[in-house]
């Protein structure tokens, strides 16, 4: 009925002014040599008797605007108000995102500064450790040096020395 109402407006203010304008000329003769005083007593005439007729009908379709129009923007605002909420969810979800990323470099970051401290800590101590081999091999050629400087002569003092360093050397194996 709502959707008619444009309609059924235009149709009643139609039907009610040809009803008026068949009425007049049933009851008055028309011609078109009457006088300008006539012509002015008819449009006079017809002007009070259109008017409210247009006037109601005017009323209708302004109601049936207004209605429209007010559906309208409450589908809009209903639209609105979800687009509202699927950006704030899309808001939460980027900041989430944006959250999550962080954190990931945050973590990797931490994973190469510990695998490289990892790393570097081995390498440190395995140059250590051919350090410290490498001063014992040094000491025990030095020990041998010396010993062959103190007592160039002596084969027994020789063999001594040797079973020193053998002793030595067996110790740290």
């Amino acid at each position: 009925m709502d959707k008619n109402l444009g309609f059924l407006s235009i149709l009643i203010a139609v039907i009610g002014c040809s009803i008026i304008t068949f009425i007049f000329f049933n009851r008055f003769t028309f011609s078109l040599d009457a006088s300008l005083d006539s012509w002015v007593k008819t449009a006079t005439y017809f002007s009070s008797v259109f008017s409210p007729l247009l006037l109601f009908a005017s009323i209708l379709l302004l109601y049936r605007t207004w209605k429209d129009s007010k559906t309208a923007l409450d589908y809009q605002r209903e639209e609105l108000i979800a687009q509202r909420h699927n950006y704030e969810r899309h808001i939460k979800n980027q900041e989430l995102k944006d959250k999550l990323e962080i954190f990931a470099r945050r973590v990797r970051e931490l994973s190469e500064k510990f695998t490289n401290q990892k790393m570097s800590t081995l390498i440190n101590n395995i140059d250590l450790a051919n350090r410290i081999n490498q001063l014992e091999y040094n000491s025990l050629n030095n020990n041998i040096i010396a010993s062959f400087k103190l007592n160039k002569t002596s084969s027994e003092a020789l063999l001594k020395s040797i079973e020193k360093i053998d002793k030595h050397a067996l110790s740290h194996i």
